[in-house]
């Protein structure tokens, strides 16, 4: 009979990883930080792995090793320094009252609409997801803002928050995309091209939660009332219209210099503008 040492050096490398991930979940839930319960899981499985082969010795200078140099090879990338960009830009924003303008211009437009609130919500997080790029984020932030006013108005609280929860998702599509990043230097392919090519999905998908919320909204009635009374110079004068305004021609400019040199210039320009060029006056002066 096969002892447990011997049990887990016949493992291969898949098996090891999914035993590891295991225990990292379980870290997780225990309330374990991630950054540390990734560390942990990640140092083990290397020992595992090269035990297995080299004896655990060997395999635990190896693993020391390696833990040392892999960390930082990772988080040097250039492609990498993208994230603490959209991050900062998504904070600038939040803090000088973009995203309450969003929803004001959003709810002040499409208000009208049966589910009229929800539909301003998902519109509001897809305008936030193009300067924020983490949909956690857009989540946590719209959940603050949009569900107390669906709340007001009488929505279902279920309804309502599962608006939020979907809308946030948006952030993952619709430049600039942590993720879009992270997979795109997973799968080695070119960053830039890979965020152009997320918006119109995004886009796509935002007309898409509009639509399924205004036919849940039309099927069943206790979901919330539509907003009414707002003229079309209110809807005109409310700051957040710009922010649209500005957003689709950052992205129609994106999509149409062609030239590669000044392509790569102008995607950083755009990125921020779009965090910079947005934020309502009076909210900057209030702060």
């Amino acid at each position: 009979m096969m002892s447990l040492f011997e049990v887990m050096g016949a493992m291969d490398s898949i098996e090891i990883g999914l035993w590891v991930s295991g225990f990292m979940l379980v870290m997780v839930i225990i309330g374990v930080r991630v950054a540390f319960a990734a560390a942990i899981a990640g140092f083990l499985g290397l020992v595992w792995i090269f035990s297995a082969k080299l004896g655990f010795e060997r395999g635990l200078l190896v693993a020391i090793k390696m833990a040392g140099t892999i960390p930082h090879s990772k988080v040097s990338s250039l492609a990498l320094s993208l994230i603490p960009t959209f991050i900062l830009i998504g904070f600038l924003a939040y803090h000088a009252g973009l995203t309450r303008s969003l929803f004001e211009a959003a709810k002040r437009w499409v208000g009208w609409l049966p589910g009229g609130m929800g539909v301003a919500t998902v519109f509001s997080t897809a305008g936030f997801a193009a300067v924020s790029g983490a949909s956690v984020a857009t989540s946590a932030v719209f959940a603050r803002i949009a569900v107390p006013e669906m709340l007001k108005l009488g929505y279902d609280k279920r309804f309502a928050a599962g608006v939020v929860a979907a809308g946030g998702t948006l952030a993952s599509l619709i430049p600039p995309s942590a993720i879009l990043v992270i997979y795109a230097i997973i799968v080695e392919q070119d960053v830039g091209a890979l965020l152009m090519a997320g918006f119109l999905p995004g886009a796509v998908s935002a007309l898409i939660y509009g639509g399924l919320v205004v036919f849940l909204a039309l099927t069943r009635k206790n979901f919330g009332p539509p907003v009414r009374g707002f003229t079309w110079k209110e809807r005109f004068e409310t700051s957040g219209s710009d922010a649209y305004i500005r957003s689709s021609r950052h992205n129609r400019r994106m999509y149409l210099w062609r030239r590669r040199d000044s392509y790569r210039s102008w995607r950083v320009r755009c990125i921020i503008d779009s965090g910079l060029g947005y934020f309502p006056r009076q909210s900057l002066e209030r702060n």
